[in-house]
């Protein structure tokens, strides 16, 4: 009997193991909200649906290199991505793969992306970082709160919707078709709420991106007609905006378009070879605001920006401002920037609207201004009919305009210039002949408002020109003889020109 009872014993042990054996994995009974639990798939769960159904908010969803075709929204805020997360090994981004139709696919993560290369859908979560993003017909990113060390790139649209970007590359986007309306740029940043909306980007590119309406690289601001517009805050920096451009025939902004309550700070951003297509004035469908003008960048009504240590180099406008356009009730201050080789058919560097523009130790060196407009007043390489202008510590050399008729190097309505060197440039004439145009304590080799003082017509002795080194060497007449009203920090007269 005792063995007996011994052998039933042994036999309900051996009957408990094998039920448990048998059981659902682990994740059948899930952490509680918020444990930080680990579900790999496929170890732990065949799928990402059973271990989307399992997760709970904390956890964090591990993927195996594979390819994956399931439609992904996850339930939970939760950490998704592959082997990335825990190893840090970055050849798990480019083996573990989301695949989309290209067309309805879409995975969306109330949390954190990270690690993947996602193909052919479009991505929503609050955080996405370290994910290759392309092929998807329609914006790669349709939402996202932050994204770092990401590269969205083949898509008919970069980024919908963002609050930071940080150390990505947003790259052709809209390139693959750029004669078509679905081409969407890289970057947009628009809303139709009230509330103000700000935005960051730092240390990124944005390069080769294609808009069939303005903002060929990034569009900021609502560009509806209701006049209530949501005030728009964003800052730039350390960011590159190279080749972006527009199609439409009526576009503007080839790097940037902002439009209708934007105040913006570029610090340190360069700008290549961004341009706005040749047509004709008017024709199109473009945003508002657009006609061709803005090649780098395109400062819409009621828009703010201070640019500090910024390049504009190589750009291009149909229109107006082959660098910089500023339109309507702008108050723009731009300080130690360089515009080198730009050219427009109106204004080769800057041109501006109605709003008031300050230029200070600027450097503006072989912009073109084509002129090809058949029109009755000159067109110039720097700035256009604005009232209340200050260009301070500026140097202007080798600009040129094309023209048949009397133009002018800077032409303005109500400005003040000083301690700035307009040299070399082509044709000689200076200013427009507007008796409210004051040239003070300036080195000019043209002709000189003769109502200013301290000005000087003789060679600034640049240090090396044809390096781009545009410091004056020593003995030049111009060290220390700028306006005595402006001093610099010691205290001191300033030297006349940017540097």
């Amino acid at each position: 009997r005792d063995r007996f009872c011994g052998l039933m014993a042994i036999t309900c042990i051996s009957a408990a193991f094998l039920l448990s054996s048998c059981a659902k994995p682990k994740d059948n009974n899930p952490p509680q909200s918020g444990s930080g639990y680990r579900i790999e798939v496929p170890k732990d769960q065949p799928t990402i649906a059973l271990a989307n159904e399992y997760s709970k908010d904390g956890d964090t969803i591990i993927l195996d290199p594979g390819i994956y075709k399931e439609a992904i929204q996850t339930q939970h805020k939760v950490v998704f991505g592959s082997k990335y997360i825990i190893t840090g090994d970055t050849s798990y981004i480019s083996k573990t793969i989301i695949q989309g139709d290209g067309q309805t696919s879409g995975l969306g993560v109330t949390g954190t992306i990270m690690g993947l290369t996602i193909k052919g859908t479009t991505v929503g979560a609050s955080v996405i970082s370290y994910c290759n993003i392309s092929g998807y017909q329609g914006y790669g990113i349709s939402g996202a709160g932050n994204i770092d060390h990401c590269v969205i790139s083949h898509n008919y649209g970069g980024i919908a919707s963002f609050s930071k970007i940080f150390n990505s590359t947003i790259a052709f986007n809209g390139s693959d078709h750029p004669s078509s309306i679905t081409s969407l740029g890289g970057v947009r940043l628009q809303s139709g709420s009230a509330i103000s909306i700000d935005g960051q980007i730092a240390n990124s590119m944005i390069i080769g991106n294609v808009r069939y309406k303005s903002g060929g690289g990034l569009v900021v601001g609502d560009l509806g007609g209701n006049g209530s517009y949501t005030p728009f805050n964003i800052k730039i920096s350390h960011t590159t905006f190279k080749n972006n451009s527009t199609i439409d025939l009526a576009s503007s902004g080839g790097g940037i378009y902002f439009n209708n309550n934007v105040s913006a700070v570029l610090d340190t951003c360069v700008f290549i070879g961004n341009s706005t297509p040749a047509g004709i004035l008017g024709a199109g469908a473009g945003d508002a605001g657009g006609t061709g003008n803005g090649g780098g960048l395109y400062l819409g009504i009621n828009c703010g920006a201070v640019l500090t240590g910024d390049t504009f180099l190589n750009n291009s406008a149909y229109l107006f401002g082959g660098a910089i356009y500023a339109s309507q009730n702008n108050n723009t201050e731009i300080f130690q920037c360089r515009f080198i080789g730009n050219t427009g058919e109106g204004d080769g560097a800057i041109g501006c609207d109605v709003g008031g523009v300050q230029l200070e130790e600027c450097l503006f060196v072989n912009n073109k201004s084509t002129n090809a407009l058949n029109e009755n007043k000159g067109f110039e390489p720097i700035v256009k009919e604005v009232t209340g202008n200050l260009i301070r510590n500026c140097t202007f050399y080798n600009n040129t305009i094309t023209a048949n008729h009397p133009t002018w190097i800077v032409y303005s309505g109500l400005a003040n210039i000083v301690n700035t060197i307009i040299w070399g440039n082509s044709p000689v004439n200076t200013t427009a002949d507007n008796p409210s145009f004051g040239i003070n304590y300036c080195d000019c080799d043209t002709s000189i408002n003769p109502g200013g003082k301290g000005n000087f017509k003789t060679d600034p002795l640049f240090s090396n020109p044809s390096n781009m080194d545009f410091t004056l060497k020593p003995g030049s007449p111009l060290i220390g003889k700028g306006d005595p009203a402006y001093p610099d920090v010691s205290g001191k007269r300033r030297n006349i020109g940017a540097y």
